[in-house]
């Protein structure tokens, strides 16, 4: 029992990821969000109630260590153990008077250049919310982003909308 046990809970040779990826399991795992300790259906979980977000991203994806290290750094900055420093400082960062939004999460595949990841940026919203029609519709949008981000002129690549 004990052995089993630990086959399951560290996931031993996949069984716990093969287990809960199966139609009779998968719900329940996402359900009790069971998916960001073990991969379900090829995905994991990033769950992060007190920043207000959660998404799914490929198994094979790592968490990327420098992201971690600033986030780290700055809950230290946040509640330090050491007595605070006489010359104050400190603050969000601010380049050409803008304030630097920095991702709260990010995933990316191993040995990546940085190039193809998921990540996220929480930052407030301008007065009056946000509204996705503001830039039109859904496929103008797209098709914006295919000819200016996903398939410049000049690299090669092709795009096409399917709707």
């Amino acid at each position: 029992l004990a052995t089993t046990g630990l086959a399951l809970g560290g996931n031993f040779l996949g069984v716990t990821t093969n287990l809960l990826g199966g139609a009779t399991f998968a719900g329940v795992a996402e359900s009790l969000r069971l998916d960001v300790i073990y991969p379900v259906n090829g995905l994991k979980r990033c769950y992060q109630p007190e920043q207000g977000y959660e998404f799914q991203y490929p198994a094979d994806y790592l968490a990327d260590q420098t992201m971690a290290s600033r986030n780290a750094a700055s809950r230290e900055a946040a509640n330090p153990l050491d007595p605070p420093a006489l010359s104050g400082g400190g603050g969000p960062k601010v380049i050409f008077g803008q304030v630097v939004q920095e991702p709260q999460s990010a995933f990316g595949p191993m040995g990546g250049s940085g190039e193809e990841n998921v990540s996220v940026i929480v930052s407030r919203s301008p007065p009056g919310g946000f509204r996705l029609d503001r830039f039109g519709d859904a496929t103008s949008q797209a098709e914006w982003l295919l000819a200016n981000v996903l398939a410049r002129p000049g690299t090669g690549k092709e795009a096409q909308l399917y709707g």
